[in-house]
């Protein structure tokens, strides 16, 4: 019965049953019989005592490995609570990442907004008319409407985008400034110098299409507040002027 309490002593230390544990389990009983049916014969007690020796190395032996390993479960769960802890420490770097890089952008946002805000703080009005097949055609007049809401002196600049296509160095244009009730104020008749006449270089800013200001009207005071129309049309005695894209008006103040 040695071997029945040895095993009993290591079932209960350890929760693993397999097959080896019930194939030692039957062997001890057909051992335990041998020992109490054999006392007669020497021989068959020997082999008994040798075989049960054995089993109780082997038993010993599973039962201190079997205090050094966990079970299948434990393992996988011990694996799953660290995957689980890896992917929320990656989550929490990322969104840390995340958060820097959107305060980062936000911050040049602001910064660029703040720029732009001041470096154009005196701009009253601005506006384009983009041309078809960049051609301005004679019977289009562009025609821009804006509000002055104070009376300080304003300054009103014409603009002009044109490229390497247009065929002279000057571009005649009559403008009408309408006040509030629609009389003309202001008419002139301009000659707007946009190649050099020696060099024939672009005076506008630009590569291949060229930004082309120039002020019209400097330190106008207007009468009263209001909304006014300004027109524009090309006075170059041909129907269609090629290489112009646009025509626009800007209004400032002048302080």
């Amino acid at each position: 019965m040695v071997l029945t309490k040895i095993y009993r002593r290591w079932t209960k230390s350890t929760p693993i049953r397999t097959a080896e544990s019930k194939e030692i389990e039957k062997e001890i009983r057909v051992i335990d019989s041998e020992i109490s049916f054999s006392k007669s014969s020497k021989r068959k007690q020997e082999n008994s005592q040798k075989r049960t020796n054995q089993i109780s190395l082997t038993i010993n032996l599973k039962y201190q490995r079997a205090k050094t390993i966990r079970s299948p479960n434990q393992t996988l769960k011990m694996g799953s609570l660290k995957a689980i802890q890896r992917i929320k420490e990656e989550t929490n770097e990322g969104l840390e990442t995340t958060r820097l890089l959107m305060i980062k952008q936000f911050t040049v946002l602001l910064v660029l907004l703040f720029l732009f805000s001041s470096c154009d703080s005196k701009r009253v009005f601005e506006a384009d008319r983009d041309f078809d097949n960049e051609v301005w055609q004679m019977d289009t007049i562009p025609v821009f409407a804006f509000e002055i809401e104070d009376l300080s002196p304003k300054n009103l600049v014409i603009k002009l985008r044109t490229d390497l296509t247009y065929p002279y160095q000057n571009c005649y244009v009559n403008y009408k400034l309408k006040d509030v009730d629609g009389n003309v104020i202001v008419s002139d008749l301009l000659s707007l110098q946009l190649f050099d006449d020696k060099t024939g270089k672009p005076q506008g800013k630009g590569n291949s299409i060229y930004q082309f200001k120039e002020a019209i009207l400097s330190d106008y005071a207007f009468s009263k507040t209001g909304e006014y129309r300004i027109e524009f049309a090309q006075y170059m005695r041909t129907s269609e002027l090629s290489g112009i894209y646009s025509a626009g008006i800007r209004v400032e103040d002048s302080e």
